[in-house]
């Protein structure tokens, strides 16, 4: 039995628990970030050489396995196993090059090698269709990161590290809203072409007025949160977004914000807005006083008099996260542009791993000559942080679809049955025209979460608050954490995932 403490002084080893904290090396971030392409595939070719392409699992058979390939390396790679990354992540690829050469060996390709094709030339010129499968990844693992973090980091199996910096550094958690709003940038209406081109002066306000009235729910929510905590006096951490403000006010500012920049532009010219928008915050934090107001108040004594003073964190870091907001728009635009090859999808994957590394250096030398990184402020040195990691996630994601893609398409794991099994297929000198697609089940964990992603993240928030109300998190040993942390990811995503079997959506806005 774990020994309890009183409110007063267990409140004070919070408060230490949570303070002052530096974060660790960019390096090790992208360790743990590279875990999840990894277990996606993982998946990827472990289910086929273990079933192969016919099999059907139930929900409960499907989210167990799920589970224990999506999720739980994930769990381990963030709290008990975060000394041994590099031997985790090295340890699942040789697992997954031991499973294709053993596909090899026993003769899978030459089972299916009607219906694959017999050069590298020939599957690069094959014809790719359907949805991008790398991109609701992306977008399902930042959240899934951010639901493991926000309930580890109570615990004492989630390092110190990881958690949110307090004010300079780089920190696993720093990286979560950043990679949310990009999250939904690449995917937004303005990326995929399909918002509405206002002409007139009346039509430019009726976008806004729309603007603000999507933002109701983010709103609702946001203040939801704000009477919860402070009713029942949960821990916060007032120097991450204010007294009052929290990441639902960021959310809907950035959306606010956005729509109101694109009255008098174009979405293609979203590169330039987020450059400029970047540069010019970060010229007045650093030129006009603005860092040391944010960070000291304008007393220069951490005053929190008034409302701007008592949320200033939240307020102008948002023009921060809506300079990530343009430049993930425009990363989607580039993303959505109408490809058809196999061989196209190898030139975006190039193109973003080179994007990748040219933003290293630009971040690194950011840091040395205007600002470190500082999700407190969210300065451009975060900026830069926060997309280049989007950017590095994007191009992994992309790179296990196309692994698996080429993996089927050249026999190594058996296709599924529904791409093999065409009515005459279009074919090229006998070989079938069109690539295998990545197989998705109804029940799939990942499609679950991008389905309901609001609900999901405020779900994730709700049994946070649950476990922390019901325990001392921070006085339970690390086998009790690691439980409660495995649970509370089990549970939650065996909800979204009954949702989206029952093909339920609950967005209304």
């Amino acid at each position: 039995m774990v020994p309890q403490m009183d409110d007063a002084s267990y409140r004070k080893i919070q408060d230490q628990f949570y303070s002052n904290l530096n974060g660790t090396s960019p390096l090790e971030i992208g360790l743990v970030l590279s875990a999840a392409p990894v277990c996606v595939l993982l998946r990827s070719i472990l289910l086929p050489w273990l079933f192969g392409s016919a099999v059907r699992f139930g929900l409960w058979t499907n989210h167990l396995l799920d589970f224990g390939l999506l999720i739980f390396p994930i769990i381990l790679c963030c709290t008990v196993w975060s000394e041994y990354l590099q031997a985790v992540i090295v340890s699942m690829i040789f697992m997954i090059l031991a499973l294709l050469t053993t596909n090899l060996g026993t003769g899978t390709k030459a089972q299916t090698s009607k219906q694959s094709v017999s050069t590298l030339s020939e599957s690069l010129q094959l014809t790719v269709e359907g949805k991008r499968p790398f991109i609701s990844n992306f977008r399902a693992y930042g959240l899934i990161g951010t639901a493991i973090s926000i309930l580890a980091v109570d615990f004492v199996i989630f390092p110190r590290r990881f958690a949110k910096t307090e004010t300079y550094g780089t920190g696993f958690m720093d990286y979560g809203v950043g990679g949310f709003i990009i999250c939904n940038a690449v995917v937004s209406l303005e990326a995929r072409g399909k918002n509405k081109q206002n002409r007139g002066f009346s039509a430019s306000i009726a976008n806004i007025l729309q603007a603000i009235k999507s933002t109701a729910p983010l709103l609702i929510l946001g203040f939801g949160r704000l009477v919860s905590v402070k009713a029942a006096d949960y821990h916060e951490h007032i120097s991450e977004y204010g007294v009052h403000w929290n990441f639902f006010f960021t959310l809907a500012a950035v959306r606010v914000l956005s729509a109101l920049v694109l009255t008098f532009f174009s979405p293609r010219m979203s590169w330039i807005i987020s450059l400029a928008v970047a540069v010019g915050y970060q010229y007045c934090l650093t030129n006009l006083g603005l860092e040391h107001f944010v960070l000291h108040g304008s007393d220069g004594n951490n005053t929190r008099e008034g409302l701007l003073n008592a949320n200033r964190e939240g307020v102008f870091s948002s023009f921060g996260y809506l300079a990530l907001y343009f430049a993930g728009v425009q990363l989607g635009i580039f993303l959505f542009k109408k490809r058809s090859t196999l061989q196209d999808w190898c030139r975006v994957c190039v193109v973003l791993l080179i994007s990748d590394v040219s933003l290293w250096v630009i971040f690194s030398l950011c840091t040395e000559t205007i600002q470190p990184v500082s999700r407190r402020t969210a300065n451009l040195s975060f900026i830069i942080w926060s997309f280049a990691y989007s950017v590095h996630l994007l191009a992994t994601f992309l790179l296990t679809d196309l692994i698996t893609t080429f993996s089927m398409v050249m026999g190594f794991i058996p296709a599924p049955s529904s791409d093999v099994k065409g009515q005459k297929p279009n074919t090229v000198k006998g070989h079938t025209k069109n690539a295998p697609t990545i197989p998705e089940s109804k029940f799939c964990l990942l499609a679950a979460i991008n389905r309901n992603q609001l609900l999901y993240f405020l779900l994730a928030n709700i049994l946070t608050g649950v476990v922390n109300m019901t325990m001392q998190t921070i006085l339970q040993p690390p086998n009790i954490g690691l439980v409660a942390v495995s649970c509370y990811m089990y549970v939650l995503g065996f909800f979204l995932v009954i949702l989206h079997a029952m093909n339920i959506t609950t967005k209304v806005w």
